[in-house]
């Protein structure tokens, strides 16, 4: 059974990552005042913005191996793509999958 000082605990992280995400930060600094937190988060704080996500997305798109031969794509680390040498190239795995590529079954094409 939860004690009074885990669940205050609990409700000021819970409080401080909205407070952060700059959800509901009105009724919730509010809150925070009334649990004791006496320095809410940044007001100037905003989230990202979904067209600045998509182009982070896009930055840190994936490489991988992608065999010519057999369309097959490898994460780079995959002992599939290490004995390539021959007919692999790295590419996005956007592109990889453009072209009709298919995931290895080891390493299901994704390092991540």
């Amino acid at each position: 059974m939860p004690n009074e000082s885990n669940t205050k605990l609990l409700l000021v992280a819970l409080l401080a990552f909205c407070l952060g995400a700059g959800v509901f930060a009105p009724p919730l600094r509010q809150a925070a005042r009334l649990v004791g937190l006496d320095q809410p988060a940044d007001p100037e704080f905003s989230a990202p913005r979904n067209t600045e996500v998509v182009e982070f997305a896009q930055a840190k798109e994936e490489n991988v191996a992608f065999n010519v031969e057999n369309h097959k794509y490898h994460c780079l680390d995959c002992r599939w793509a290490i004995r390539c040498t021959k007919n692999c190239q790295e590419i996005p795995i956007s592109e990889a999958r453009r072209l009709g590529g298919v995931a290895c079954k080891v390493c299901g094409g994704s390092c991540r």
